[in-house]
């Protein structure tokens, strides 16, 4: 097992636990991926990964691994540990955003880890179905969001269309994002930002990509092109302007960390 831990100075590093752990995993997945709806053990899928059900210290996950078509086990792992640290620095930025807006309730998701099993089954004969629970012997595996009849799925922000947001909720969002460009000292846009929306002012965040000066995020990763057509794009909200942020610090410093941030240079992302 592997967690991903970022320390005070933003730096992420993952901690590997070689103890055996169990984890459940649903059955039968594969049989309702063409539907595309979530049926028995089977979630959703989405550009790149299946999601699945699994279970673990007597509460349900979510399963993550790349689709078969476009990856290989070795870029199954190396996605999913990009993933897994992304999750890692997005709750870092959510942190030192608390220290400006304690008062608005937007979380990531905690508890997210990624899992090894030792080995798989092999792929049923030639034209056969794959009716494997594991495609690959590596997998993330993060707590699985209640979603009923009083929630919503809602994308506040594109990978590659950051256009603001109009409503109050998405406010805060763009905020968020703001901090942490700005706490990140430029090195890290937060994009395809999704959540949960629970309430008028509450929001699970889950699955981000970021876009950053070096490159390194993961393969969704289009660099300082797109920090720069954000920057030209941004227009400062009432939550922005109320919460000490301004345009004119991400476009004027790259040396001084932000009001409530630990940050002391550029963030860094990897092993």
């Amino acid at each position: 097992m592997a967690i991903c831990n970022v320390d005070s100075f933003g730096i992420a590093s993952f901690i590997e636990n070689n103890t055996t752990h169990t984890v459940l995993i649903g059955k039968n997945w594969q049989a309702h991926v063409k539907s595309g709806k979530p049926t028995g053990s089977y979630i959703s899928k989405g550009f790149s990964k299946h999601a699945f059900k699994g279970y673990y210290k007597s509460k349900d996950y979510g399963v993550f691994q790349c689709q078969p078509a476009s990856s290989t086990s070795t870029s199954n792992k190396s996605d999913l540990y990009d993933k897994l640290c992304l999750l890692g620095m997005a709750q870092f930025f959510l942190d030192s955003f608390y220290h400006r807006a304690a008062d608005f309730k937007v979380r990531n998701l905690l508890g997210s880890f990624i899992g090894k099993v030792p080995c798989i089954d092999a792929v049923s004969q030639i034209g056969m179905e794959d009716t494997r629970s594991l495609i690959y012997n590596t997998f993330l595996a993060s707590p699985l969001l209640d979603i009923n009849s009083n929630t919503k799925e809602r994308k506040f922000l594109e990978n590659n269309n950051t256009s603001p947001n109009t409503d109050p909720l998405g406010h805060i969002i763009d905020a968020y994002i703001h901090h942490a460009l700005l706490d990140s000292d430029m090195s890290i846009l937060l994009v395809d930002v999704q959540g949960i929306v629970l309430g008028a002012q509450s929001v699970v965040l889950f699955d981000p990509q970021a876009h950053t000066d070096d490159m390194s995020s993961g393969y969704w990763d289009k660099g300082k092109s797109e920090i720069d057509k954000y920057l030209a794009q941004h227009r400062c909200n009432s939550v922005c302007q109320s919460l000490g942020l301004n345009k004119q610090d991400i476009l004027g410093s790259r040396n001084e960390p932000t009001p409530g941030s630990s940050s002391l240079y550029p963030l860094q992302i990897g092993f």
